[in-house]
């Protein structure tokens, strides 16, 4: 288990460096989220399109708990996302494949994604106590499945405070049960949740549709 967490965490830096440059230059144009949230569309053959993320309203604290709550929305409709090309191996840009086949995204269809992350904090350190949000379908042609949610607090010292979930419905909410409030900083530190639910519409390909809300991450340096 130890092994998959820590290729989430490479994957999480690969991706951030990618596929965020484009909405992070328009944030304070458009309310988008900051650069170390992001969200992804990636195709069975390999085919990704970066989504938009909206940062829905300020962070709202809870002075009696300390609980802070913040929501993130994105949807996969036109106006939303923006195909990432891809490299070769020399470094020359080259059209994805399947454009203006199967493979490329019907930007008509609409699936919507909240995600939602509740956590308290302690001086500068922070503790994730629950995640939820949902999926929803505005497309009746589209089927949601592999739907997984993933929650991160920790540092070197504090490897267990992770979960795995798989919701068997378009919406979830899970209490982390954490206990330890992880500082920046530290060695594999992380505080972060992802979504992650596939779409297939018809007998085209599959995509898999992510969002990705990082808190802080400084255990790995994109």
């Amino acid at each position: 288990m130890y092994k998959k967490f820590f290729s989430f965490i490479i994957t999480l830096a690969l991706v951030w460096t990618s596929c965020v440059p484009t909405f992070a230059a328009e944030s304070k144009k458009n309310d988008s989220a900051n650069i170390d949230t992001f969200a992804t569309l990636t195709s069975s053959s390999g085919t990704q399109y970066k989504v938009k993320v909206i940062k829905v309203g300020n962070p709202i604290k809870n002075s009696i708990t300390n609980e802070t709550s913040q929501t993130y929305s994105v949807s996969t409709d036109s106006g939303n996302v923006e195909l990432i090309p891809r490299t070769v191996s020399s470094g020359s840009i080259i059209s994805p494949m399947g454009i203006g086949t199967s493979d490329d995204w019907d930007n008509s269809i609409s699936v919507h994604g909240l995600l939602t992350v509740n956590y308290s904090t302690i001086g500068t350190a922070i503790l994730i106590t629950n995640v939820n949000g949902s999926w929803t379908n505005y497309d009746s042609g589209v089927s949601l499945s592999n739907r997984e949610v993933v929650i991160a607090d920790f540092d070197y010292m504090h490897m267990s405070q992770y979960l795995y979930k798989y919701p068997t419905s378009n919406y979830f909410d899970y209490p982390t049960g954490f206990t330890t409030a992880i500082l920046p900083g530290g060695l594999n530190a992380i505080a972060a949740s992802n979504s992650m639910v596939t779409l297939k519409h018809g007998t085209s390909s599959s995509w898999v549709f992510k969002l990705n809300v990082t808190i802080f991450n400084s255990g790995v340096t994109p």
